[in-house]
Parts: structure tokens; sequence; C-alpha cells
């Protein structure tokens, strides 16, 4: 919190050397000394100044979800997750074509943040009073847009997320 570095993003199911940086559209990136290990009360951070430099502050914002990632066969694009009763984390392999993505809620989800992993692309976000026919990305200050490319205009149901043909999501 007191100095210029990028805001990094972990989670269990890619592994705590697998970077992402959510005030940019890199790639995900390896880095094993910053994230060593989760646990199921915590997690141990390495010797990288980006996330263990003396006498800076830090902010860190968790989620408790299950320790095993469940392979998801819920839609057509097969994916893991692991989830709890208000929160998700999804990953799956893009296909190109029309297709759903289990997401391991048992409700509809109210915001959905997608990241194409290893490209260069914007953090594309679904929101639910905007709806499935409309888009913003998370990490830009361009205005809400429509288009279908991304959603097929089709709303996330209890079980899966309708992803199109838009690179960032599929």
């Amino acid at each position: 919190r007191n100095g210029t570095v990028n805001n990094v993003l972990f989670d269990s199911i890619r592994g705590g050397d697998k970077v992402l940086l959510s005030d940019t559209t890199n790639v995900e990136a390896t880095d094993a000394t910053m994230i060593t290990s989760f646990g199921t009360s915590g997690y141990s951070i390495g010797s990288n100044a980006g996330v263990n430099a003396n006498t800076n502050t830090y902010v860190a914002w968790c989620a408790s979800l299950p320790t095993d990632n469940a392979s998801n066969t819920d839609g057509t694009i097969t994916s893991v997750t692991k989830s709890n009763s208000f929160m998700s984390a999804v990953s799956y392999t893009g296909t190109g074509a029309l297709g759903t993505v289990g997401h391991g809620l048992s409700a509809k989800p109210q915001l959905v943040i997608y990241k194409r992993r290893n490209a260069i692309d914007g953090w594309m976000t679904y929101n639910e009073t905007s709806g499935a026919t409309k888009y913003m990305i998370f990490n830009d200050t361009v205005a809400e847009a429509v288009s279908s490319v991304f959603f097929n205009n089709t709303e996330p149901t209890a079980s899966v997320l309708t992803v199109n043909t838009g690179t960032n999501v599929n």
C-alpha cells in the first residue's frame, strides 16, 4: 500500500507460482518467489519484493474455497472449479466456439470476471445489473458497451456461464 507495484492475484487452482496482474493486460507469469504455498488457514509468502519488501505495507483479500480442485462437466467446456456458497474460481481452456462453462455455484452469479491467461487481453466482466448484452473491461476506463461476441446475449444460469467467440472469454 505504500509503494508502486502491480496488483497481483494468486489462486490455488493455478498454484502459488502463477501470477496475474489485475491492473494490466499482461499474460499469466510464473514466479515461485511470491506465494510459496497455500494452506487451510492461509498462505506462505516468499522473498519477492512485490509481496515481501522490508518496511512496505500490504493488504490481502482472501477467500476460503475448498482445498480440492473439482472437474466440472456441467457445460460443453469442461472446467476446474473451487466454490463455496457465494464464490467460485473457475479455470477452463477455450474452444473458440460458442459454449457453456460450469461455474460450481448453485445460483446464478451476479458478477463474473474473465481473464485470458495466455495472451494480452483485458479483464472482461459480466454483471447482473447490466445483463449479458453488455460488458465492461475491468482494467480500462472505457464505458460499458454492447456486444454479443462475449456472452452471446445469454444470461448465466445456476450451473453454467455462456461464452461466445470473443477471445477475451473463449
